[in-house]
């Protein structure tokens, strides 16, 4: 047989293959993959209907159901973003930017270093002035409020941005706030300083390549510093310390150190550098209670939640983006939203902790502020205590209600006065949504 007949043959068979063996494993699941990292929505396989047909509806969806669930689906998309990443310099991922030496940015954090989402300095004075009163009502009432400042990865390396984003830096709400707090009464603390002025000296990374958040070892430094301030504010309660007993130098990122290079689903892993793992443990402090810190925070508090909240925070709560309430929607999802009298849980706490990165300082603790100003401020927490006063008393003066809600109590295992209370937050909230 001619030689370059078979060559010929043998690259056709080859390509008929290639092409033939996701449809092989779409029918023959024999290989697992490694699933994509990130959030997708699963697309079901559409119902084959007149209407589907009729509106040409159903070629598109079964186009979208048969692209993601080709066999070895993954395992192509990997292949797919390597080669845009070797070829191109191109991150197939939201928002993430790849610099120079392969540091891995959120267009956010260099927004925010450069100013370019700089919300202005009268909204800022505005909050401020609420945060204050806020602050004041708080300590009047033996809560302490903390504001901390998590760093940012483009304000810690600027050096690494590529060159078709830099600009030219203007005011920011990082620098507009910071000047505002420091001529405030407000207690804060400024990780973001701190993190700059040990750069140079740090043993290890305090930001990792692949990740946006600060590095474990950075993240457990400010655990521990944040641990011995929020210790400074209270005197009847503390919380445990931090002991680190050693730092394990990695070539490999774990955790969230790799948490942008893992939303790209590269096929191999980027170079991390070495990075410092501490091994650390709790010093039980020697105060008659624990303090309770209630966190409003963004992802920058994920991580010592994670590691923190049994052994350091005596489990208390975390309002994640002041959106969503943990530990409870760990289980079923639940919302600071539907908290009727917000002032109430927040004053269950010794201590509240207000944290977010520069890149979120545009949407500063989001209406946590506003919401707590308006409860002491502006007379709504005086108006609602009236109204559920006012359903209480139609309670009592309704033997059949009174007596279903007794029984209620009895079943539920709580006082007469928590069920009543407990209803006629009910009946408000069912009022006000009419």
């Amino acid at each position: 047989m001619d030689k370059s007949k078979l060559i010929k043959q043998l690259m056709f068979a080859g390509i008929l293959f290639a092409i033939s063996v996701p449809m092989l494993l779409t029918f023959f699941p024999i290989v697992e993959f490694e699933p994509l990292d990130g959030s997708f929505e699963e697309k079901k396989q559409p119902e084959l209907n007149f209407d589907s047909l009729y509106y040409c509806k159903y070629q598109k969806s079964m186009e979208e159901y048969l692209n993601d669930n080709t066999g070895g689906r993954p395992y192509l998309v990997r292949i797919n973003n390597q080669l845009d990443f070797w070829m191109f310099e191109k991150a197939n991922a939201n928002s993430v930017v790849i610099g120079k030496d392969n540091y891995l940015y959120e267009q956010s954090y260099i927004d925010a270093y450069y100013g370019t989402d700089f919300i202005g300095e009268d909204v800022i004075r505005s909050k401020m002035k609420k945060l204050a009163q806020v602050t004041d009502s708080l300590n009047k009432r033996g809560v302490q409020l903390l504001v901390a400042f998590a760093p940012g990865k483009g304000s810690f390396y600027p050096e690494f941005f590529p060159d078709e984003l830099k600009s030219k830096k203007q005011r920011t709400n990082y620098a507009a706030y910071k000047e505002a707090f420091e001529k405030s009464d407000v207690p804060f603390i400024d990780f973001r300083a701190w993190f700059a002025s040990m750069k140079a000296t740090s043993k290890y990374p305090l930001f990792p390549k692949g990740g946006i958040h600060w590095s474990s070892y950075g993240e457990v430094l400010a655990g521990d510093s944040l641990i011995h301030f929020i210790n400074g504010l209270t005197t009847e309660s503390q919380l445990n310390s931090i002991q680190i007993d050693a730092v394990n130098p990695s070539p490999y990122a774990y955790n969230r150190d790799e948490d942008i290079e893992e939303s790209m689903n590269l096929l191999f892993n980027m170079d991390d550098g070495t990075l410092g793992y501490p091994d650390f443990r709790p010093v039980k402090h020697s105060a008659e209670r624990t303090t309770q810190v209630l966190t409003i925070a963004d992802s920058y508090f994920w991580g010592m939640y994670h590691w923190g909240a049994e052994d350091y925070f005596n489990n208390s709560p975390f309002w994640y983006y002041n959106r969503e309430i943990y530990p409870e929607s760990f289980t079923k999802q639940t919302f600071v939203s539907n908290l009727v009298d917000l002032a109430y849980e927040v004053e269950k706490n010794d201590v509240v902790l207000i944290m977010f990165t520069d890149a979120n300082l545009k949407d500063f603790a989001y209406d946590f502020i506003e919401r707590l100003y308006e409860e002491y401020c502006l007379n709504g927490r005086e108006i609602r205590e009236k109204r559920i006063a006012k359903i209480i008393q139609d309670i009592h003066n309704t033997p059949g209600w009174l007596a279903s809600i007794k029984k209620q109590a009895k079943q539920e295992g709580i006082s007469l006065e928590e069920a009543l209370r407990k209803n006629a937050v009910y009946m408000m909230v069912k009022e006000d949504r009419k």
